[in-house]
């Protein structure tokens, strides 16, 4: 799945085997390696982190 978030594109592949959330940043590993997006508010945050646990 491909996600743009603030002009640059992430790539997510599943499954997603962590996530760490520090200030604006939310760090995930999935079976692609670490990846990271740095986002602006605690909603933008939410969602981003709602749409890596998804299956």
């Amino acid at each position: 799945m491909t996600v743009t978030l603030n002009g640059s594109t992430i790539q997510i592949a599943r499954p997603v085997h962590s996530i760490s959330v520090n200030k604006n940043r939310v760090a995930f590993k999935d079976v692609q390696g670490d990846k990271c997006a740095e986002l602006a508010s605690a909603s933008e945050r939410r969602s981003f982190i709602e749409l890596l646990v998804k299956s």
